[in-house]
């Protein structure tokens, strides 16, 4: 018998970046996995990522237009930097329009480290 995916819980997450500032934005908990809204962090972070909703993707770029990415979720893929980064169903959630991916992705692929506190939710 095959594992059912964990049930997902939406939450608001409180977020410090040092040097920039907090700020809250949504998050999924699968399980025993977090997951950041991309659109969200990105804003945030100041990253630009527009939505290509008729494609099922996020594309943007990172430090200028020669530093783009795309975020495929119907191909569970990645492009970056001339990779293409492969995804499973657990590293990549679609909710509503938001896309989510899970923190050690967002480490892998883009650098972005995060520590979560499950207590606190921060």
């Amino acid at each position: 018998m095959a594992e059912s995916e964990p049930t997902c819980d939406e939450f608001p997450l409180s977020m410090k970046v040092e040097h920039i500032g907090k700020t809250e934005l949504t998050a999924l908990i699968c399980g025993d996995k977090l997951f950041l809204s991309v659109t969200e962090l990105f804003g945030f972070l100041r990253i630009k990522a527009s939505d290509d909703p008729q494609q099922n993707a996020l594309v943007g770029y990172i430090r200028g237009m020669d530093d783009t990415y795309r975020i495929d979720v119907l191909n569970r893929t990645i492009a970056y930097q001339g990779n293409i980064f492969g995804l499973s169903e657990t590293d990549i959630k679609k909710q509503r329009s938001a896309i989510f991916l899970g923190q050690e992705i967002l480490y892998k692929v883009f650098g972005l480290k995060s520590t979560f506190n499950y207590r606190n939710l921060s």
